[in-house]
């Protein structure tokens, strides 16, 4: 369980998010934003890495500050930009491992490479591969070391329609006892899920 309680977040003058607040479980949680509404903010608040006036998350009941490194341990990205640093596929791989010391699953890392098809491009630096393999190995990224929460920012947006049914279909499966954030612009999206939650951006309604 993880219960957001009454975030708000102020942008220079005007609030950005106002009185936030809901529960999910374990599940996919949908969120559908415009482009430029603060998407991105939501997340790395939900993530614990954005600290706003007036906010609680909770896990499991307990305050996330109280533990903030084991919560953050918990949770992965794979943001719009990726965020990968100019290092080797396979090296960027790593990064999870070396941050939080995870013993590594090499079968479970072997059947992601495969999965999402970037076998060809492990030793590649990312400053070499085209934005629809970086999207891919940013994605790897996010689920190699078995995270319980997994924040994912337009997933999917540079993909072909048979790779984007294989992130979907993988998300389907992972969801089944981890939490995932899906935002997207995309209202498309939407209809490829049993969504726990959608939260729509004009009101910030809760719809179960």
């Amino acid at each position: 369980m993880l219960s957001i309680k009454s975030i708000w977040y102020k942008l220079n003058a005007n609030y950005l998010f106002e009185n936030i607040s809901f529960d999910v479980e374990k599940w996919i949680v949908g969120i559908y934003w415009p482009s430029g509404s603060g998407k991105t903010t939501l997340l790395k608040i939900l993530g614990g890495y954005i600290e706003t006036t007036e906010w609680e998350i909770f896990l499991d009941w307990k305050n996330i500050w109280k533990n903030i490194i084991k919560y953050r341990k918990s949770n992965w990205f794979s943001f719009q930009d990726y965020s990968l640093l100019d290092l080797t596929v396979k090296d960027n791989l790593e990064l999870p491992f070396l941050i939080w010391k995870n013993t590594k699953d090499k079968k479970r890392i072997n059947y992601l490479i495969d999965y999402f098809q970037i076998t060809n491009i492990l030793n590649k630096k990312i400053v070499s591969i085209s934005w629809w393999e970086k999207e891919r190995v940013s994605i790897i990224k996010a689920f190699i070391h078995k995270p319980n929460i997994v924040f994912l920012d337009e997933a999917g947006g540079a993909l072909d329609q048979i790779l984007k049914t294989k992130l979907y279909n993988f998300i389907k499966d992972y969801s089944q006892g981890n939490l995932i954030f899906f935002i997207s612009h995309d209202k498309d999206f939407l209809k490829e899920f049993d969504l726990q939650t959608i939260i729509y951006s004009w009101n910030f309604q809760i719809l179960s």
